[in-house]
C-alpha cells in the first residue's frame, strides 16, 4: 500500500512539471521564424518625424497573426488607420504580409541572418523594403532593391521612417493636420559640414557666424540642408526634369520640377517659408527632417475626379551617386471613384540630365507606361465585370417594370376606349332624337329608356367615320368629321345585322421570333380585311403568364405586328370586335 502510494505522488508531481513546462513554452514565440516581430509584439512606437503615423504590433492570434497597425494621432489615437496582417508562409523563414489598403496588396517577406525582414511587393507593382531593428533598438523601415531573391541595396532611413524605443509622451500636433507651420528639427544634422538650423532665432546664429562672412553656398547649406549642393545641375525622371538655383546670396532656395516652381526662405524663427504659393496649390509648408531631406507639404484643391489633399514631398540627396530621390505620399485625399479616396506612395529617382540618362529614362517611362496599361486593362476588366454584375440586377427589375407597366397601360387604355364608346353612342342617340323631335315637332321625354319607335327609322341614320391614333403597338381610336361607312349599331340605325363575324374581319395571327438584344421572343402579325375599324387584343405567353396587348381602331386594310420580348413559346390568343361595339374584348 504504501509503494502505491509514492508511485502516485510522483506520477502527480511529474504531471505538474509537465503541464507548466508546456504552458510555459506555448506562451513563448519563435525568434527564429518572427525576427524582429517577436520583440516588437505588444508595442507601440512613436517616429523621429512627429507628423508621421504611430505605430503598433500586437497578436491577434499569438505566435499565428500578428497585427501592425498605423495610427493617425491627430484623428485617432486607439484605433488603427490601416493595418498590415503578417503571418508565417508555408517555407521556413517565409513571412507574408497583408495590407488593409491599396486593394489589399499583398507582400511576400524573407528572414535575414539578423532577424530583419526583406518584404517584395507581389504582381506588377513591387515596392520592396527592408524593415530592422537596430543595434540601438531603433525600428526601422528601408526602402529597398532586390536582385535574384538577394537585397542588394537600400536607402537610410528617414524621420518618419524610424521608430526608436517606446515613448509614452504625446507627440507634437503634425504639420500636415495643422495650419501652423511645421517644427523645426531638435538637434543638428550630423549628414553637413554646416550645422542646419534649428529653431533659434536668426539673429542668435548671426551671432555666432556672422553672415558677412559666409559664402552663399555654405548659408544655403546652413538654411537648406544637403539638397543646396545639387544647384545650378538638371536632373532627369522619365520625361520629366528638375533643377535647383540659388538668389539673394543664398537665402533663397529655388526648386524646379513636378511640383512647379517653389521659392523657400528661411523665416525670422528658423522655419522655412514659401516666398509664395507653386502652380495649382492652395498651401504650402516646408521643414527640414533630421537627416536632411528636405520636406515640402502641397496642399491642392479638390475637384470632380480628385479630392483635395495634401501631396509631401521628401526630397533627399544621394550620397553614393549623383542625383536625388523625391518619395511621395498623399497624407490624405487623393483620387476619388465611387465616393472613395485612395492614397498612394511613389519613389522617383532623379538622374543627372545627359543624353545617357535621357534614353535610360525613356525607357524606364515606356516600361512604366507598358505595366501601368496592363494595370488598367485589369481594373477596367474588374469595373466591367462589376458593372455587369448590377446591370444584369437592373435589368431584371426593368423588365418586370416594363410588365407590370404594359399591364397598366393596356387595362388604361381598354376603359378609356370603352369610355369613348359610350360618349359616342349617347352623342348619336341625342342626335337622333333632336331630329325626330324635329320632325314631329313634339317634346321627347328623355328619361324614357323605351326604344325609338319606327317613324324614327326614316330619319336620317347617324354615322361615324374612325381613324387610327397609333401605330404598332397599343392604340386607341376617335370619331372624325366627315362621310364614312361606318354606321351606327343602334337600333334606330337598323344595319348592324347587315355586317359579317368581326371573327372574320381579322387574318389569322402569323407568329414570328422577335428579337431583344441578347433575348428572343415572340411577334404576331394580323391584317383587318373588313370595311370598319375594328379592335384587337393579342396575348403571348410568358413565364409569369399571358401577357396582352391592345389595339383600338384598326382601319380597313391596315396591319398590327405586336411582340413581346420575354415570350416563351409561339403561342398567341387574339380576340376582336367591330370599333363600335359594345361587347367587350375577351381574355385568354
Amino acid at each position: 500500500m504504501k509503494s502505491k502510494l509514492n508511485w502516485g505522488a510522483t506520477l502527480l508531481a511529474l504531471g505538474l512539471w509537465l503541464g507548466a513546462l508546456l504552458g510555459a513554452n506555448a506562451g513563448e514565440v519563435d525568434a527564429s521564424k518572427w525576427g524582429v516581430y517577436q520583440r516588437l509584439a505588444g508595442t507601440t512606437r512613436q517616429p523621429d518625424d512627429a507628423g508621421g503615423y504611430w505605430m503598433r504590433w500586437r497578436w491577434s492570434q499569438e505566435g499565428t497573426e500578428l497585427l501592425e497597425e498605423y495610427i493617425n494621432p491627430n484623428k485617432d489615437k486607439d484605433n488603427a488607420a490601416y493595418t498590415n496582417r503578417i503571418t508565417l508562409g508555408e517555407r521556413p523563414g517565409e513571412l507574408l504580409l497583408k495590407s488593409s489598403v491599396l486593394g489589399g496588396k499583398e507582400w511576400a517577406g524573407t528572414l535575414q541572418s539578423d532577424g530583419s525582414i526583406v518584404f517584395v511587393g507581389k504582381g506588377l507593382i513591387k515596392w520592396t523594403y527592408h524593415v530592422v531593428l537596430t543595434p540601438e533598438g531603433v525600428f526601422e523601415s528601408r526602402r529597398a532593391k532586390v536582385r535574384d531573391g538577394v537585397l542588394v541595396s537600400e536607402d537610410a532611413a528617414t524621420a518618419w521612417t524610424r521608430y526608436p524605443s517606446s515613448k509614452t509622451d504625446a507627440p507634437a500636433e503634425a504639420a500636415y493636420a495643422a495650419t501652423s507651420q511645421a517644427p523645426a528639427p531638435t538637434a543638428p544634422t550630423a549628414l553637413a559640414a554646416a550645422p542646419v538650423a534649428t529653431a533659434a532665432p536668426v539673429a542668435q546664429v548671426a551671432a555666432a557666424a556672422p553672415v558677412s562672412d559666409e559664402r552663399p553656398e555654405e548659408r544655403a547649406r546652413r538654411l537648406f540642408g544637403p539638397m543646396t549642393a545639387l544647384v545650378g545641375q538638371a536632373f532627369v525622371y522619365h520625361y520629366g526634369s528638375a533643377s535647383f538655383g540659388l538668389a539673394e546670396d543664398g537665402n533663397v532656395f529655388i526648386l524646379t520640377g513636378f511640383w512647379g516652381t517653389a521659392r523657400l526662405r528661411a523665416g525670422p524663427d528658423g522655419t522655412l517659408q514659401f516666398l509664395e504659393l507653386p502652380e495649382r496649390t492652395k498651401r504650402a509648408i516646408a521643414h527640414l527632417a533630421s537627416d536632411g531631406s528636405l520636406v515640402m507639404e502641397l496642399t491642392y484643391p479638390g475637384s470632380f475626379t480628385v479630392q483635395g489633399g495634401t501631396l509631401r514631398h521628401t526630397l533627399t540627396a544621394k550620397l553614393d551617386r549623383p542625383g536625388f530621390d523625391d518619395y511621395q505620399e498623399w497624407k490624405n485625399g487623393g483620387m476619388r471613384l465611387g465616393g472613395r479616396s485612395y492614397s498612394y506612395f511613389d519613389s522617383r529617382e532623379y538622374y543627372p540630365d545627359n543624353e545617357a540618362n535621357r534614353s535610360e529614362q525613356k525607357l524606364l517611362a515606356a516600361e512604366d507606361e507598358v505595366r501601368e496599361q496592363q494595370r488598367r486593362a485589369e481594373r477596367e476588366a474588374e469595373d466591367a465585370a462589376m458593372f455587369g454584375a448590377i446591370m444584369s440586377g437592373l435589368q431584371q427589375g426593368v423588365a418586370e417594370a416594363q410588365y407590370q407597366q404594359a399591364q397598366a397601360d393596356a387595362q388604361q387604355e381598354e376603359m378609356q376606349a370603352q369610355l369613348r364608346h359610350i360618349a359616342e353612342q349617347q352623342a348619336e342617340l341625342q342626335a337622333a332624337r333632336e331630329a325626330k323631335e324635329r320632325e314631329d315637332a313634339q317634346p321627347v321625354t328623355y328619361a324614357s329608356a323605351a326604344p325609338t319607335t319606327a317613324s324614327s327609322a326614316s330619319a336620317p341614320p347617324a354615322t361615324t367615320a374612325y381613324r387610327s391614333l397609333s401605330g404598332s403597338g397599343t392604340g386607341s381610336w376617335e370619331r372624325a368629321s366627315g362621310a364614312s361607312t361606318l354606321k351606327s349599331e343602334s337600333p334606330a340605325v337598323g344595319e348592324a345585322s347587315t355586317r359579317n363575324d368581326p371573327n372574320t374581319c381579322l387574318t389569322p395571327p402569323e407568329a414570328s421570333p422577335h428579337r431583344c438584344g441578347d433575348k428572343t421572343g415572340t411577334k404576331a402579325i394580323v391584317a383587318n380585311q373588313c370595311d370598319y375599324p375594328v379592335d384587337v387584343r393579342m396575348c403571348f405567353m410568358t413565364d409569369r403568364g399571358w401577357n396582352c396587348q391592345a389595339n383600338y381602331g384598326l382601319n380597313p386594310g391596315r396591319t398590327w405586328e405586336p411582340g413581346w420580348c420575354s415570350a416563351i413559346s409561339n403561342e398567341v390568343f387574339h380576340s376582336v370586335r367591330y370599333s363600335d361595339s359594345k361587347e367587350k374584348l375577351a381574355n385568354p
